[in-house]
């Protein structure tokens, strides 16, 4: 048994407030009821053993009755109060034990920040935090900027600039290269996997992105719904079928008709 800290994850609100400046209300949660009709009360065995062994006397059985409220799920007892601050929790108490238990067993409750992120809680207001994880997660995310930092260094500013177009929708056309590294260094600090990934891709696939979002930028191409045209010619539903038919061979004096349209204006 141990100390657990739970953490409200913040997130960018109309009001522009975050952590405890932020004035999001507190969420009230409780052990559900699952597709197998029991109540999702996240307890394992050995933490019932535990609050037997400690003389806990509430019934914590997760049979569902639709016809009576359980005697302790369904009371003032088996809420927990998820607040917009830090909160503690000493698992070695049997309260603070069954309520973090429920927390793990809610969707409103990263069980991990790792977990979390991975986009296995979307519908997450908290986390439980594991100081050892987080210090694990950091290092991680350092490694890959500084991947990215190498990486990038040794493609062409040329490039640089397709990368920032697409992940930044800056267009950096006749900017200076010390404005492109400011912009790429931004790129590596906030969406270095995004850079990492880009880095991954064939030169010619971001030249024509770059050329495409470009052709948007100007209204020489337009995206109407989720489709992209030119004129009355439809050149795709999606951004790698725009990429497909730019690239391709037959379309080739036509494309630099428009990169010469492009370097004019």
């Amino acid at each position: 048994m141990s100390k657990i800290e739970v953490r409200p994850i913040d997130r960018h609100k109309w009001h522009g407030k975050t952590g405890e400046d932020s004035f999001t209300r507190d969420k009230k949660i409780q052990a559900l009821v699952g597709e197998d009709m029991k109540y999702q009360t996240g307890l394992t065995e050995e933490d019932i053993a535990f609050l037997t062994k400690s003389g806990f006397k509430g019934d914590l059985s997760d049979n569902y009755n639709p016809d009576e409220p359980h005697p302790y799920w369904d009371s003032k007892s088996g809420v927990v109060n998820l607040k917009n601050a830090t909160a503690i929790y000493d698992t070695s108490k049997p309260l603070d034990l069954i309520k973090v238990a429920i927390m793990r067993g809610s969707k409103f409750v990263a069980n991990s920040t790792k977990e979390y992120e991975a986009g296995e809680f979307p519908n997450a207001t908290h986390v439980i935090f594991n100081e050892a994880e987080e210090v694990e997660i950091k290092a991680s995310r350092v490694a890959t900027r500084n991947n990215a930092i190498i990486k990038a260094s040794q493609i062409s500013t040329q490039r640089k600039k397709q990368i920032i177009n697409i992940l930044a929708g800056k267009d950096c056309t006749g900017k200076s290269d010390k404005y492109v590294e400011v912009e790429l260094s931004k790129l590596t600090e906030d969406k270095a996997k995004e850079v990492l990934r880009m880095l991954e891709i064939p030169v010619e696939t971001t030249e024509a992105h770059d050329f495409i979002l470009k052709c948007l930028k100007a209204n020489i191409f337009k995206k109407k719904g989720h489709k992209y045209w030119y004129y009355e010619s439809m050149l795709g539903e999606d951004m790698e079928a725009v990429i497909r038919y730019v690239n391709d061979d037959e379309n080739n004096e036509w494309r630099l008709k428009l990169e010469a349209k492009l370097n004019k204006d």
